[in-house]
């Protein structure tokens, strides 16, 4: 992690100084905020609770001192990305495989939030934000809205008819599972215009007919 986000972002930095570089956009996530009570604002300092946590954190703040010296570098704080190519062993995709099989894989708490954002409203963000000559430090790409687990499972339910019950508690929680978790998407709202349009059930149905076009082997030969 320390390779890949600091020693690699640095050195990303260092080029894209060295050569002029027009945009520079990174990608960083909701984890640098850590444990929050409500939906953080990017002028809140980070207070990170894993490895990669801090190791995001770090990254932008290496950010900003590039920033400084004059590279054009935004970092987008990515909340709860799904969809098309997400990696098979995450949430979203290993509910919705389940969906289709008209059952549920083992959930942890349904009290267990996050904000979900669909990819193709994360790629818009990444076009306005590097569309702009005018960008901020930092920007949260969030729907704004916070979902449950028991929520995310309703939503599935009346997307896939499935008539199972879900069977809660057969996946251990994580110390970073929380029962708040939002994301404060004013400040890209108000200045790149963007805002997260496709709501969780489209976004999930949408996910569906890629996967099920996208077996697991296939996927696998792929990768």
């Amino acid at each position: 992690m320390a390779r890949s986000n600091v020693v690699g972002m640095a050195t990303i930095l260092a080029a894209a100084e060295r050569h002029g570089c027009t945009v520079l956009l990174n990608t960083g996530t909701s984890s640098e905020y850590g444990d929050r009570d409500h939906a953080p604002r990017e002028d809140e300092p980070p207070q990170p609770n894993s490895d990669y946590a801090a190791t995001k954190a770090a990254a932008t703040w290496l950010c900003q001192r590039a920033r400084s010296r004059g590279v054009p570098v935004t970092t987008l704080r990515l909340y709860s990305a799904y969809g098309p190519f997400e990696e098979e062993r995450r949430l979203i995709p290993t509910l919705v495989r389940a969906a289709l099989a008209g059952t549920w894989p083992p959930l942890a708490s349904p009290t267990v939030v996050r904000d979900y954002v669909y990819v193709g409203d994360v790629i818009d963000a990444y076009i306005a934000a590097a569309s702009s000559p005018y960008r901020s430090t930092v920007y949260n790409v969030a729907s704004g809205i916070q979902t449950s687990l028991a929520e995310l499972v309703s939503t599935a339910t009346k997307c896939f008819s499935i008539r199972a019950k879900p069977e809660w508690g057969g996946y251990p929680e994580r110390l970073w599972d929380t029962r708040v978790w939002v994301g404060d998407p004013a400040l890209i709202q108000a200045e790149l215009g963007w805002a997260a349009s496709t709501s969780l059930s489209d976004g999930l149905t949408r996910t569906a007919v890629w996967l099920a076009a996208h077996p697991l082997e296939a996927l696998a030969t792929v990768r």
